[in-house]
């Protein structure tokens, strides 16, 4: 081997190591000037109407219950295009941050001031159970399960990212460290309340755009629907494929093919809301050219029908 290709392969191997050494260090919560901005739309809503959410933080506390929190407002744009389109703000509550678990309290939300457990990063490892609660007014802890997992680049760093799951393996949200929720930072879990969609669309630290989701779902918002730009600063987002993820390659615009330690029977490929876009695989490699470009979920299955497990992939 000449010494310039041998000195290219070092190159590789080496920012391929600090990307992963990047991608392990923890990313907490801004708590200072940033904003996330989300799209909701209710299932009676009619078509082409939505509510536009921005929840900002600007470094005050509040002590409460013997806790400081970081102080969340939020701004409402209602319906905007339509006859009732109005822009109102709302002190939100509360967030705190102690070993990688992200804590809230929201009067506004949730009808009390009691503080709830709304994100918990201290395991992350695929199968992993993490029990968490909403913003909502029931206090109940609900299951997630740990499907799938990665990093992206907010900010020129590698935040860890992972896919929750519910109990059945349908998964519905990712949660991003420094970020939260595919569904907006206090949206979290609002997946399990049927009678709107949540999607993050924005964020911003000093008014620059760190993050713009790339495939925002709006399951509940029909025709036409939202045109969100966060603007021109957006940076580009880097997936990197999770250890031992299973398929490869990840991301693929044609061909994909499954780990051999993996066993099955067949194979399903969902969209990230749950739906099932192709069933019933049973060969190899996968041809996904005719899939649209976004984030996908592959489940590998027994022969009875049991999913065996779930891989994140990206269609190019």
């Amino acid at each position: 081997m000449n010494t310039i290709l041998r000195n290219l392969l070092f190159l590789i191997c080496l920012q391929s190591g600090i990307q992963t050494l990047n991608a392990q260090v923890y990313q907490p919560m801004p708590t200072l000037n940033g904003t996330w901005s989300s799209v909701r739309c209710w299932y009676f809503y009619p078509g082409g109407w939505h509510d536009e959410y921005n929840v900002s933080v600007n470094g005050s506390d509040t002590l409460f219950n013997s806790h400081v929190y970081t102080k969340l407002f939020l701004q409402t744009h209602h319906a905007p295009g339509t006859q009732f389109d109005s822009v109102y703000s709302n002190f939100l509550g509360g967030m705190r941050e102690v070993n990688k678990k992200i804590y809230f309290f929201s009067d506004y939300l949730c009808n009390d001031t009691i503080e709830r457990l709304i994100y918990d990063f201290s395991s992350t490892t695929i199968g992993d159970t993490i029990r968490t609660q909403a913003l909502s007014n029931f206090t109940l802890f609900m299951d997630h399960i740990v499907v799938a997992s990665d990093s992206i680049l907010i900010g020129g760093l590698y935040h860890h990212r992972i896919t929750l799951a519910d109990t059945n393996g349908i998964p519905w949200e990712t949660w991003t460290e420094g970020l939260g929720s595919s569904l907006g930072l206090p949206y979290a879990s609002y997946y399990f309340m049927s009678d709107n969609s949540y999607d993050l669309t924005c964020f911003r630290v000093k008014e620059q755009v760190l993050y713009s989701n790339p495939t925002p779902y709006y399951a509940y918002c029909t025709s036409p629907l939202p045109n969100i730009v966060c603007d021109s600063l957006t940076n580009s987002i880097q997936p990197i494929a999770a250890n031992h993820s299973g398929v490869y390659p990840n991301p693929s615009s044609s061909l994909l093919m499954i780990d051999p330690s993996y066993k099955f029977h067949e194979v399903r490929i969902l969209n990230a809301i749950g739906k099932t876009i192709i069933d019933g695989i049973q060969s190899l490699p996968l041809d996904i050219r005719e899939l649209s470009s976004g984030t996908y979920f592959l489940q590998c299955l027994a022969k009875s029908g049991e999913v065996l497990s779930v891989h994140l992939f990206i269609k190019k």
